[in-house]
């Protein structure tokens, strides 16, 4: 888990108010923080800045090579990433020759994405929301993974587009009118949650699984990148041995990283079966349960 924020915004952007965004992310990445402010450039009438921020959690490459945010060989993009691309070995072939300067995915997101565009995300497996800026094209790129795991929040508005991995980086930002959705509210009050795209503050949304949203000369248009696909009338012949298949190969490759990996036992049938598999392909495993006295059901 790591954070991600940032703005462009019409007028000047203040390395502090990065810096304060990113501090709202602290709990997310402890092993390190970044940010950068871009040079000013002229969009529309009048003039912009953009800028981004980062809290790291080391999982690929822990060195300082692998910090945020992360520039491109060339110097044109600037990427910043929460999550993980659990399938960037592979990946790393779809560059014959290229000099890698790091082991990780980071790097490979962000070479790919320059070298591709946006057919590159088809061809992501993980969990992630990211933001990239090019330099060339004065264009800012969100994007969230396809089943939503990882958050993203947009607050997008005629002067300013304002992003966040949490709804206090976002409020942590440029300043703006800070009040609370009561239609949110009253969904809150009936489900306990705020459904997407609401949130509570109003004006401010969560980016949809699958989405890419784009800035660019001071207007921002969103599209679905991923879409389920519908359900089949009845299961396939065979299906228990492609959901085992599909089960191991997704354990084999979330056991990559250059830390430690551990798993949490809630003690039911998923958390079980994954610890099972990841025993039975490394030898070891570390596992973590939790207890809440104050909670009688858990």
């Amino acid at each position: 888990m790591c954070g991600i924020a940032g703005a462009v915004v019409s007028g000047r952007l203040e390395l502090q108010v990065l810096q304060r965004m990113a501090d709202t992310l602290a709990h997310r990445g402890p092993d390190g923080a970044g940010t950068v402010a871009f040079d000013p450039f002229e969009a529309g009438a009048g003039t912009w800045q953009a800028g981004l921020a980062h809290r790291r959690l080391s999982i690929f490459d822990p060195t300082p090579s692998g910090a945020q945010p992360m520039t491109s060989r060339s110097g044109r993009t600037t990427l910043v990433l929460n999550g993980e691309i659990y399938n960037h070995p592979e990946l790393r072939s779809a560059l014959p020759g290229f000099r890698w300067r790091t082991r990780s995915d980071t790097e490979v997101l962000l070479e790919l994405l320059e070298a591709r565009g946006l057919a590159v995300l088809p061809q992501l497996n993980g969990m992630f929301s990211f933001a990239a800026w090019d330099a060339c094209e004065r264009r800012l790129l969100l994007v969230r993974d396809p089943v939503g795991i990882k958050p993203l929040y947009v607050r997008a508005a005629p002067d300013a587009l304002v992003f966040g991995s949490e709804l206090s980086a976002v409020l942590a930002g440029p300043a703006f009118a800070r009040r609370i959705d009561s239609d949110a509210l009253a969904t809150y009050l009936d489900l306990g949650f705020v459904p997407g795209p609401r949130t509570i503050a109003a004006g401010v949304r969560k980016l949809a699984p699958g989405t890419w949203l784009e800035w660019r000369d001071g207007r921002a248009r969103a599209r679905r990148w991923f879409q389920l696909p519908p359900p089949a009338s009845e299961p396939p012949r065979g299906w228990r041995d492609e959901l085992r298949t599909a089960l191991e190969d997704a354990v084999r490759l979330q056991l990559r990283a250059d830390v430690p990996v551990g798993a949490f036992l809630s003690g039911g049938l998923d958390s079980t079966l994954i610890s099972a598999l990841a025993v039975r392909r490394r030898g070891d495993l570390l596992t973590f349960a939790a207890r809440f006295p104050d909670c009688p059901l858990l």
